[in-house]
Parts: structure tokens; C-alpha cells; sequence
């Protein structure tokens, strides 16, 4: 096995894990934990989370810094379902402005993220300061069943009405959804600009997209699932591309880099749905990738920041909410992250990819309604019709099976 498969490795086995994890505790084990943040639990004492385990790096390193101070009141926790590549150049930058706090960062996938939260919520007097997750449905239900703390300021305010709610969510980040794909795949063929051009080229060229398009398994991943949920709602003709998606047999994958990594070395040709972002800014360093944004629709939306109701430092919580959201701090997720930010008017900025690539936009608002699909009937029974017509992980199987990893 070479060693750029070897890289691929420890995602692999964290997609792997995560299918264990999600499968047996995601869908049959939601009434193990008490609905209400409010039901008595027992305490397992007070002491900062996780405090044992900072992360510590020079100052040329892609971590957070260690600044030497720490006592336990300097301490910022925060998991997240952001990949660190993204998340520390602004934990970096918030700590040139804070040089006292040490922060530390967890990433998880945002499904388990969410069950362990709510976990830890119920059986600590403290929990993780800051909670970020691009499940927005997710981050929604946590809020609308008390388990965030309101925060105020005038950089919150700022924020558009659909990536802010109830002075507990906050949206920091603006994420198109678009279509990636193989530049050599496409040489002599026509791009699907559009989801019906995309549903039509799948019906009409079997052979060219068969086992040759990615998408998110919706079991793994909480941003897949609210996405395809979210198609549901603003297209009509979802059902029919998801249909399409089926016949040509659609791959699936639990994280936006595994879609991207198969897509740049020909496994896949297309991949559908994937977070802008970071297609946009892998496209920028590889010259195999190419990125879609639809031009009928595309969908559009923002991870999520909660404070915790039992965050262990919640004033160094609300400083990073109003670091993310500063005119400095957007200016770092537009040329520092890899991400697009929700404010400002550069081209990595919300405004610029309106301004530059022409669509229908359509953000996802952060709210009640997306708390509909998450009802365990409403649940079930989408699961159920998605995996009618789609195989989930027909691709992480074979690559479980053979040393040629994407």
C-alpha cells in the first residue's frame, strides 16, 4: 500500500467507527437519554472538561497555541464537527487576541457530537463551552430543548435573520452546496449546470455515471441527512434525481475530504451536494477538481455556535462568538480557514460567491421548521425511502476490502 493511501487510513476508520456508533445509537437509542436538559441526573463533579488534554504547538504549527498560562480559569472547550484544518487558524487568531485563554478542540461527527453533548449535559455540573456543528437541525433541537445559553452583543445582532436564533444559535460561516467534479472525467462531455440536468444525464448516460457519483450517507453524516431533507423541501423534482441517484448506483461517504479524494483521483467523476467551501478552496490547489454551483438552485447554509447552559467558562465562550462574528474574525475564516464567511463583501465571502456565481440561493433558516424531519416517525420513514433506492456504503465496503483507497 502506498503512503498517500495510507494517509487516507485514519478517516477511513473514523467513518468506520462512526457507522457503529450511529447505527446502534442514533436511531435505537434517542429515549436512553432524557429529552429535557432540566431531569435530574448525578453530577460527576465540577472540574473543567477535558482539562488534562490541551492542545499544545508552536507557533508554526496548523493548532492552537500554547500559551504557558494554565489555570483553569483560562480554559475554553469547544468539539465540533468543523474539520481542524478550518477551525484552528481561528483558534490561532483568537489567541493572538486572547494570549491568556487556552482553548481546546474536539472533532467529531456531528451526529455523535450531538448524542455525547447531550450525554455529557445531564451527567456533568459542567460541560464543553462551545458546541459547533454543521447539522443545523441538530443545533436547532439542542436550543429548542434548553441546553444553550442566550448571548447578546452587537456582532450578533448583525447576523441575517436565518443564521441566528433566539440569541442562542449562531451562524458564523456561509456554505453553498454544489456539485464536484473530475476535470479529465468531463473533458469531452457536458456538465450538469443544473439538479434536472443532473437527473436527466443520469437517466440518459448509464455507463458514463454507473458507481461513479458521491453523496453523503445520510446515516453518518447529520449534515447529509439535513441536506437531502432540505432538497426535499425546496425542489421539485427531488424525488425524481433521487431516483436517478439509485439507478446509477451512488456511493456514499461519511465526510466531505473522502468524497473530494475520490472525485481528484478518478474513483468517482462526480460528487453531489458536497459543502462548498471546501470544494471551492481544494479546487484552488487541485487541478483535477472542478466545482458546480447550480444555476437553478443551491442550497445554502451555516455551522452553528451554542454556548453551553453548564459551560465551564462561559465569558471566554461569548468572547469566541464575538471574535467569530468581528469584522477581524470574518475576515480570518475569508482568507485564513479554507471557509467562506458569513459577513463582509470579499470573494470569500457570503456577498462575493453571490456576486460571482450567478443562482438561486436558498439558506437553510436556522428555526422550529427544521425540527420537522427530526420527529423519529418523519425520521424513519425518510430513511426508509432513501435507502429504497439508494445502497448506503457500497463504497466504504470495497475500500474496507482492497488496499486501492481513493
Amino acid at each position: 500500500m502506498t503512503g498517500q493511501y495510507r494517509a487516507v487510513l485514519p478517516r477511513l476508520q473514523r467513518c468506520l467507527l462512526a457507522t457503529v456508533a450511529v447505527t446502534l445509537c442514533w436511531l435505537g437509542s434517542q429515549s436512553a437519554v432524557a429529552d429535557s436538559p432540566d431531569d435530574k441526573a448525578p453530577t460527576l463533579g465540577s472540574a473543567p472538561y477535558g482539562a488534562s488534554d490541551p492542545f499544545t504547538a508552536n507557533a508554526g504549527d496548523d493548532k492552537p497555541h500554547d500559551t504557558g498560562k494554565q489555570d483553569e480559569g483560562n480554559w475554553l472547550f469547544i468539539k465540533g464537527s468543523t474539520d481542524k484544518s478550518a477551525i484552528f487558524p481561528l483558534i490561532r487568531a483568537f489567541q493572538e487576541q486572547h494570549p491568556s485563554i487556552q482553548v481546546r478542540y474536539e472533532e467529531v461527527l456531528s451526529p455523535q457530537l450531538y448524542m455525547d453533548f447531550r450525554s455529557e449535559y445531564l451527567h456533568r455540573a459542567t460541560t464543553t463551552d462551545i458546541i459547533i456543528s454543521s447539522a443545523m437541525d441538530l443545533q436547532a433541537k439542542l436550543i429548542n430543548d434548553g441546553y444553550a445559553r442566550p448571548y447578546d452583543s452587537a456582532n450578533t445582532d448583525d447576523l441575517p435573520d436565518w443564521a441566528k436564533w433566539r440569541h442562542e444559535g449562531f451562524g458564523f460561516a456561509f456554505e453553498p452546496l454544489v456539485m464536484v467534479y473530475n476535470k479529465a472525467a468531463f473533458k469531452d462531455q457536458t456538465l450538469p449546470r443544473t439538479h434536472e440536468e443532473l437527473a436527466t444525464q443520469l437517466r440518459e448516460q448509464p455507463a458514463f455515471y454507473q458507481q461513479k457519483v458521491g453523496t453523503y450517507d445520510i446515516r453518518l453524516s447529520g449534515v447529509g441527512y439535513m441536506l437531502f431533507t432540505q432538497d426535499a423541501v425546496h425542489s421539485s423534482i427531488n424525488g425524481r434525481l433521487l431516483e436517478s441517484l439509485g439507478r446509477a448506483d451512488v456511493q456514499t461517504f461519511c465526510c466531505t475530504s473522502l468524497i473530494l479524494d475520490a472525485v481528484a483521483s478518478g474513483k468517482l467523476i462526480l460528487g453531489y451536494n458536497v459543502l462548498g467551501s471546501y470544494s471551492l478552496s481544494r479546487a484552488l490547489q487541485d487541478p483535477r477538481l472542478g466545482v458546480i454551483i447550480p444555476s437553478d438552485y443551491t442550497l445554502a447554509m451555516s455551522p452553528i455556535a451554542l454556548i453551553s447552559k453548564k459551560a465551564s467558562s462561559p465569558k471566554l465562550a461569548q468572547q469566541f462568538i464575538d471574535f467569530l462574528l468581528s469584522v477581524e474574525g470574518q475576515d480570518d475564516i475569508a482568507n485564513h480557514s479554507g471557509l467562506i464567511s458569513l459577513l463582509g463583501d470579499g470573494p470569500r465571502s457570503a456577498n462575493g460567491i453571490r456576486l460571482n456565481y450567478e443562482s438561486s440561493y436558498h439558506p437553510i433558516s436556522l428555526g422550529l421548521g427544521l425540527l420537522v424531519y427530526l420527529d423519529q416517525m418523519k425520521r424513519n420513514r425518510f430513511l426508509h425511502e432513501w435507502e429504497s433506492v439508494i445502497q448506503p456504503g457500497s463504497m466504504i465496503q470495497a475500500l474496507t476490502n482492497s488496499d486501492e483507497l481513493p
